[in-house]
């Protein structure tokens, strides 16, 4: 299970193996890095990323 700050969401392991080397690359979290991709395809799919989190309260 990957963890953010206010959350755990269950993945499937292979998934948070990988969320997990993708910010151990990065040397971030792995809820810092889940919501920096979410950002990026927020913002590719014309999505102001502030409304999002703010309507949706995911931050």
């Amino acid at each position: 299970m990957a963890k953010t700050a206010t959350k755990t969401f269950k993945c499937d392991p292979w998934i948070a193996a990988g969320i997990h080397q993708m910010a151990h690359a990065r040397d971030i979290s792995d809820g810092e890095w889940v919501r920096r991709v979410l950002t990026d395809a927020l913002i590719k799919a014309g999505v102001t990323p502030e409304t999002y989190y703010t309507t949706n309260d995911n931050r």
